[in-house]
This record gives C-alpha cells, structure tokens and sequence, in this order.
C-alpha cells in the first residue's frame, strides 16, 4: 500500500516535471516564430526615412541622376554677304541619346548690315525642307545688329545615335573672312539606365 502511494507520488512529480518541460519548450517555439517578426518591426522603425523642408531627403530619380551634363562648340569661316551658313556637331555615342536644350552664337556681321541672322537647327524632327528637317527657329528678329551679333535661344529636341548628327544653319549678313561660332548645350540620357522610348 505504501508503495502504491510512493509510486504514485513520483508519477505525479515526473507528470508536472514533464508538463513544466513541454511549457517551456512550447514558449521557447513560439519566441523563436515571433522573434523574427518582432526584430523585422524594430529594424522598419530605425530606418524609416523623414522628408521634412527642414531636413529634406534625396529625391533624385534615375533619369536626372544618370545624365551627362553635354556642349559642343563649332566655328567656322563663313562666305561674306548674306548666305546660309553651316555648322556641324557630333552624334551621341551608342546607347545615348543628346537633349539639345539650348542654342548660342557669336557671329561677325558685315559693318552696317541690316539682315537680321536666322537660324534653325536640323534634327530628326520638323518640317523637311531641302535641307533637311528644320526644327526650332532661333534668333528670331528684333536682333542686336551690328560689327558682331551674339544671340541664345532656348530649344527642346532629341538625337539618337542612329540620327543625323546636329546641324545647325544661320542666314545673315556675314563678314568675309572671319570666324562664326555656334554652341549647343543640352544633356545625354544613358538608355541602358532608363531606357530610350521612340520619340512621339
């Protein structure tokens, strides 16, 4: 009778030893499921980004990150008197595409001319003519006219690698014998970063 009551007694401590077991097992399971979480929601905490006008965070874009600040200069003699006159850039490289954004001259007048320079730039893009497409009349009149004439025109058009270089062409009153500058400045897109969709 006596060890009936001992055998029992030491079932009853190995049960609540073995549930005390399992109870500490089971939470140790489920820390371990939670725990992940729970380290997840500490480390979005840390770093979630702020945007105020105080502190303001980069909100660069890949397009205006990636591209290449771009001018190109040609000079070139001229004939004297009131003729067309070319000036010649180069294409974009393989892969890039050039934004022309912007148009600037130095031209030597002849003394007293009373012509008014006009000036276009020939791309993929505008009317054909038989020169080529004319896009963007610039120096428009009334002009500064005088021994020499410096105008800036701002314009928007797009050359591809596989388009007709830059052109651009100026009718004015020319000083025979001297030389005539043109600049364009604009920027190149790097189409592997953002793509080069066909222009509409």
């Amino acid at each position: 009778m006596k060890f009936d009551y001992e055998r029992k007694a030491n079932m009853n401590i190995v049960k609540k030893a073995l549930s005390t077991l399992g109870g500490i097992l089971l939470a140790a399971l489920l820390l371990a499921a939670l725990a992940p979480k729970a380290t997840h929601g500490i480390v979005a905490a840390l770093v979630q980004v702020t945007n105020t006008t105080a502190d303001p965070a980069s909100t660069l874009d890949a397009d205006k990150a990636t591209r290449i600040p771009y001018q190109e200069t040609s000079n070139v003699f001229c004939n004297g008197g009131v003729s067309l006159c070319t000036f010649d850039f180069n294409a974009p490289q393989a892969g890039y595409r050039l934004v022309v954004e912007n148009v600037s001259a130095i031209l030597v007048t002849q003394p007293g001319a009373a012509s008014m320079p006009t000036g276009y730039l020939v791309s993929p893009y505008g009317y054909l003519s038989f020169t080529g497409n004319l896009t963007e009349v610039f120096f428009p009149p009334p002009a500064i006219v005088g021994p020499s004439v410096t105008v800036n025109q701002s314009v928007t058009t797009y050359f591809d690698h596989t388009d007709a270089p830059p052109k651009v062409e100026i009718i004015v009153d020319f000083s025979a014998f001297a030389g005539q500058t043109v600049t364009l400045t604009g920027h190149l897109i790097d189409c592997s970063v953002v793509g080069c969709p066909a222009v509409q």
